[in-house]
């Protein structure tokens, strides 16, 4: 996974994106939860 460890190391703000992805994700959740299947 050296491959991976190399982007994460050029990006500082990583932490700050993951949890921009788990709010989108858990917003995606919320929005197919709250429509009637």
């Amino acid at each position: 996974m050296a491959l991976l460890d190399f982007f994460l190391s050029r990006k500082k703000s990583t932490a700050n994106i993951a949890k921009e992805r788990l709010q989108i994700i858990v917003a995606e959740r919320r929005r197919s939860d709250a429509e009637p299947h």
